[in-house]
């Protein structure tokens, strides 16, 4: 497995570039491709006449997008040859079509529903796989960048195509004082990695595990901030991380500065702080038919988010305006928090457009009210410093 290592504070954080082990080798027969849609191009129907240049990638994935123009030069420059530049992916058709209208990719662009595909070659992201005209698998690479024309060359003709493996950290070594690292016994820990299926997450003061959460859910954990006050490219906001982080007890203070760095590194980004004029909901009204907390301390569970219903009982009135926020999707703004704690409940028909709205101002007395406010924001760029 391909990984990258970045060093943050003196931690080592392993950012795993591929979301899965390599099961196809070299000299086997490629699995069979099952193409059902294809966004661009055409395969052409010659079994046993083409090699391939199958090339497993997202939007999302930089390493995949870093890798683009040079294809695209490989493929201009074997356009009248008999060999076919295929690309994989799992994603949407709404979320290929709109990356294609603002990036050029040459060859054919397919769908891979459910990740099928990837399964079958055992592939992660990115990875590259030269396979012959008779359908053997002739080379695999996580580095598209080391394919090279004169390999082709050798695809076409049927010679060996020679394509050194990719180094791998592999397991981890005894250090210099003969000490073995456990990693359940680590006392910090941040690992990434790309995954396709989205799946929760549960976060402490000094803990965060996921199976599968998006880049803008990362981002707002390790930021503090609601999702709706990120700045984010939409190819970007498909990508999904399995992540693993913990700090010691007494040490929570740095669980998400580390996570903002590690984010990053996994993602190939830049997250600046901006202040720029934004379209708000100002909650006006308060404080409204809210009742103050019978209970007089928080409960043990204070605030309650679900379809169509919210509630809060001991919780103050940024709990609400959290609440509000990821309702509606856009940021909420309540000029004087007051310090008592509050009693809420709410409920609306979430199939109704605006039933949201008016069940705050009818069960609630409170009211958003459009405005442009100047607030900070999270800037999403790429890493060499271009908005996306």
């Amino acid at each position: 497995m391909a990984s990258a290592t970045r060093m943050i504070w003196g931690f080592s954080v392993i950012v795993s570039q591929i979301a899965a082990a390599q099961t196809v080798t070299v000299g086997q027969s490629a699995p069979k491709l099952e193409i059902r849609t294809i966004e661009q191009g055409r395969i052409e129907e010659k079994p046993g006449s083409r090699a391939t240049v199958l090339e497993f990638w997202a939007t999302w994935c930089p390493p995949c997008r870093e890798a683009i123009p040079h294809l695209n030069e490989l493929a201009e420059q074997f356009k009248d040859r008999p060999i076919d530049f295929l690309s994989l992916t799992p994603e949407t058709e709404e979320t290929v079509m709109a990356f294609l209208k603002t990036h050029l990719m040459r060859g054919v662009v397919a769908l891979d529903p459910g990740s099928k595909m990837f399964q079958s070659y055992g592939a992660g992201l990115p990875t590259t796989v030269l396979i012959t005209a008779s359908g053997k698998i002739a080379a695999v690479t996580t580095e598209p960048a080391r394919i090279t024309a004169a390999m082709l060359e050798d695809l076409l003709s049927g010679h060996p195509v020679d394509l050194p493996g990719v180094s791998s950290l592999g397991p981890r070594r005894a250090l210099a004082l003969g000490t073995k690292i456990n990693d359940s016994t680590a006392s910090v820990r941040i690992v990434i990695t790309p995954v396709f299926q989205e799946s929760g997450w549960v976060g402490t003061a000094d803990q965060f595990e996921s199976n599968g959460s998006t880049l803008p859910e990362l981002l707002a954990f390790a930021y503090d901030i609601s999702p709706v006050r990120l700045v984010i490219p939409v190819p970007l906001q498909q990508a999904i991380y399995a992540v693993q982080a913990w700090v010691p007890p007494g040490h929570a203070d740095q669980l998400r500065p580390l996570m903002q760095n590690a984010v990053a590194a996994a993602a190939g980004i830049q997250v600046k702080r901006e202040t720029r004029s934004v379209d708000v909901l100002v909650m006006v009204g308060l404080p409204g038919k809210l009742r103050e907390s019978r209970r007089g301390r928080p409960a043990n569970r204070p605030a309650s988010l679900s379809r169509g219903h919210l509630s809060g009982d001991g919780v103050g009135l940024d709990t609400l305006r959290q609440q509000a926020e990821t309702v509606v999707g856009k940021p909420v703004i309540v000029d004087r928090l007051a310090s008592a704690k509050v009693e809420y409940e709410l409920n609306w028909d979430v199939t109704t457009p605006g039933s949201f709205e008016a069940a705050l101002r009818d069960q609630l007395g409170l009211e958003l009210k459009p405005e442009r406010r100047e607030m900070e924001i999270l800037l999403v760029e790429d890493r060499k410093g271009g908005k996306l």
